[in-house]
């Protein structure tokens, strides 16, 4: 057996790319880049992962098809421009494309050079060794690959029928693929290094490529790949730079960046992943806390659909579903994040002056009567002796078991009474927010802290968002008061916020990989740090002026700079920053976005008093 392995190297120029702005830096190791299609395919390379290379919607399957597109040689240097990667190797440039709503990856090269094709078929949670089976035949300018998955009782399946089919064309624009047809065992660094259950996988050499252009299509059927194959699409470049004026061209540039990886996170116009590699799901959390941002970005249809999916798909309870395709463990914080949303849309379309634009006002009236009755069911099913309460891991901390009654929890109830007295000025709903503001400061605050749940004194950032969705709950001398004392037990020199006081005794200073007993009891979450830095300016950015500074600065490293070459991470271990978990965060993005939209009108006034002095 061959081994197939990638050589590492020490430097690699990360270039970011937007018409003119040029950014560009000499960073240690290599940099994943990650490319999607906005209907549910994508390619993450550069990722020694099982869950990188190239995955597709066949049918409504999400499937892996490709595990690698492999030349000899060091990569070093990478550039992001938009919707392009082009990496160099030696005096060699590849580049990596993907056209929008299509299962199509071009791969192109100035100067032929040999490339290995590397093929593993499957659910990209499916590591089953057996029951693969690739038939190749060769076609004008390439070979198509049908790819029969059938059940193994080596694998232990019970149904050993086929599964599912599907075909693959590789077509080399005047070059040659040669099939090679042989199985290679390829290890993983990066899942190792995550601690995980798999490290090694055998996967399917199906052909070596010579060509300046090659294109990989996928479909259900040998005519319909044939078709797509045969498609060389221009290149879409349909991105519009969000308007922040930020105080340097790496925060611009930064915004950037977030922006077009928030959009490309996009599916059918209706959803945003969670995250890619692998939080290729829909969660509703994630997807509300993204909205305040896709409305910065002006993508009022997009923020639209969504926010009406999740309408139409709250349960009986009163809550949302936790996810898309649901779990069994609920959700205790996305119906509240949900109705903010609502507030924030309402906001936006007033201030646009287009109240009666996108909703006429029988649609309008029957949206109120429906978030009405789920306060009412929401009231009816988890409010308790005057507070809402939650089970073992419905918070945003699923990791832990956090059940009963939690801060943010009832900041979000406050929230959602506030909105719906802001959208109907039904004056009960304003009666109800200001009785539970005081009930939660009776119970939560102690003159020093906010409790992170009813009786516990835990030091969490929850608190911060508690202040994001109730800003009336404390003073502002007090709130002062509260996040000098916080920050002092959770914060981390090097610009992030832990998930549990440092000196705690389940407090855990790296980042555990798979086994998530770091997740909420240590690392540093970037949605997380971009929150509360805004919440810091909101509340007073003058006594938090250093925070906020170095928050934005580790935010903004991590996506220039730091594992996934233009994305931010999910988080970062708490004793020194790195880009860890998921390289492709969506609600990290777009808490980044709206940090920067905070402090654009500071720094506009800045620069307009500049002028004017």
């Amino acid at each position: 057996m061959q081994r197939a392995l990638q050589t590492l190297i020490l430097v690699m120029e990360i270039t970011h790319t937007n018409g003119n702005e040029i950014l560009s830096q000499n960073v240690p190791g290599q940099a994943a880049f990650l490319l999607t299609n906005r209907s549910g395919g994508f390619y993450a390379g550069g990722l020694p992962s099982r869950y990188s290379g190239l995955f597709f919607d066949v049918g409504g399957r999400l499937l892996k098809v490709v595990d690698d597109i492999l030349v000899d040689g060091n990569y070093t240097a990478i550039t992001c421009a938009k919707n392009t990667i082009t990496r160099r190797l030696g005096k060699q440039n590849e580049c990596f494309w993907m056209p929008n709503a299509n299962n199509i990856l071009i791969y192109e090269q100035d100067t032929p050079r040999k490339a290995g094709i590397f093929l593993d078929v499957r659910h990209p949670y499916d590591d089953r060794q057996w029951g693969r089976q690739y038939e190749m035949e060769e076609y004008p300018g390439g070979i198509i690959i049908h790819y029969t998955k059938v059940g193994d009782s080596r694998d232990g399946d019970a149904y050993l029928g086929t599964e599912y089919e599907m075909f693959i064309v590789i077509r080399a624009d005047k070059g040659t693929c040669i099939p090679i047809r042989q199985w290679i065992k390829k290890e993983y660094s990066f899942d190792a290094a995550r601690k995980a259950s798999i490290t090694t996988r055998y996967v399917f050499h199906a052909a070596d490529i010579r060509a300046k252009q090659v294109v990989i299509a996928c479909a259900a059927t040998k005519e319909e790949a044939i078709a797509l194959a045969a498609q060389f699409p221009d290149k879409q470049d349909d991105f519009t730079s969000p308007s922040f004026l930020c105080k340097n061209n790496e925060q611009r540039m930064a915004s950037l960046c977030a922006a077009q990886s928030l959009r490309s996170l996009q599916v059918n116009g209706s959803s945003i992943y969670a995250g890619l590699p692998w939080f290729f799901q829909f969660w509703s959390r994630d997807e509300a806390i993204c909205l305040g941002a896709l409305l910065l970005l002006n993508e009022v249809d997009l923020a639209k659909s969504i926010l009406m999916k999740q309408l139409h798909s709250i349960e009986h309870d009163g809550r949302l579903a936790n996810r898309i395709p649901p779990t069994p463990t609920g959700s205790a914080d996305a119906i509240g994040w949900h109705f903010r949303r609502w507030l924030d849309f309402a906001r936006y379309m007033r201030q646009q002056k287009r109240d009666n634009v996108l909703f006429d006002k029988h649609c309008w009236d029957s949206i109120l009567a429906k978030l009405s009755s789920v306060v009412s069911q929401y009231e009816q099913n988890y409010c308790r002796d005057g507070f809402f309460f939650n089970n073992p891991k419905e918070t945003w901390m699923d990791s832990v078991d956090r059940s009963g009654v939690r801060l943010e929890v009832q900041a979000q109830a406050v929230g959602m009474y506030e909105c719906m007295y802001e959208l109907t000025l039904d004056t009960r709903y304003a009666q109800k927010k200001e009785a539970l503001l005081k009930r939660i400061k009776s119970s939560f605050w102690n003159g020093t802290i906010l409790a992170d749940g009813l009786e516990d004194w835990t030091v969490r950032p929850n608190l911060f968002i508690a202040a994001y969705h109730a800003p009336k709950l404390l003073t502002s001398e007090e709130w002062v008061r509260c996040f000098e004392f916080a920050l002092q037990k959770l914060w981390l020199p090097w610009g992030g916020i832990a998930t549990i006081d440092t000196h705690d005794s389940r407090f855990c200073d790296n980042h555990t990989g798979e086994d998530a007993r770091s997740y909420h009891n240590g690392d540093s979450w970037f949605w997380l740090n971009n929150l509360a830095a805004m919440v810091l300016w909101k509340t007073n950015r003058k006594v938090f002026k250093r925070y906020i500074k170095i928050i934005l600065h580790a935010s903004t490293t991590d996506i220039l700079w730091s594992g996934c070459a233009g994305h931010h991470s999910e988080l970062s271990s708490a004793g020194h920053q790195a880009a860890e978990g998921c390289l492709c965060q969506a609600w990290s993005s777009a808490l980044y976005l709206e940090l920067l939209h905070e402090l654009t009108d500071v720094y506009r006034n800045q620069k307009e008093g500049t002028k004017n002095g």
